[in-house]
């Protein structure tokens, strides 16, 4: 029965693949502020948001995406900023600069999404 419990706990965590961290940098690409969010969707080029804070349209972020052990920093762009319900906000996030070990880890992490949901749209981008 204990064994069971730990199971569940172990498949629950599988959701916390949609979380991330998120650092805005200044207009000298120095941290200004930091927060947590999840992430709606996801594709090759970006990301929408969610967060209880809004964010600044046009500022430059750094999100951490992570996957098991594979953790990736990807740099983006705020592309758009909504309201969606009280103190909730969504916020599209194109990426902007990504290394040959980012795309691999990014490719696995969507991989990951669609082989989670099957019947996703496959291809649909932000």
């Amino acid at each position: 029965m204990g064994e069971r419990i730990i199971d569940e706990r172990e498949f629950k965590r599988e959701d916390s693949l949609n979380i991330v961290d998120y650092v805005m940098l200044g207009e000298d690409g120095e941290p200004e502020s930091s927060g947590m969010g999840r992430t709606l969707n996801v594709g090759e080029r970006g990301l929408l948001l969610e967060t209880y804070s809004p964010l600044k349209e046009q500022q430059i972020l750094l999100v951490t995406l992570g996957l098991k052990d594979d953790m990736i920093e990807l740099k983006g762009r705020i592309t758009y900023v909504g309201s969606f319900e009280e103190n909730t906000y969504r916020s599209g996030i194109e990426f902007m600069e990504i290394d040959d070990d980012g795309k691999r880890v990014l490719h696995k992490f969507l991989k990951a999404l669609v082989f989670k949901n099957p019947d996703s749209d496959k291809g649909k981008d932000t």
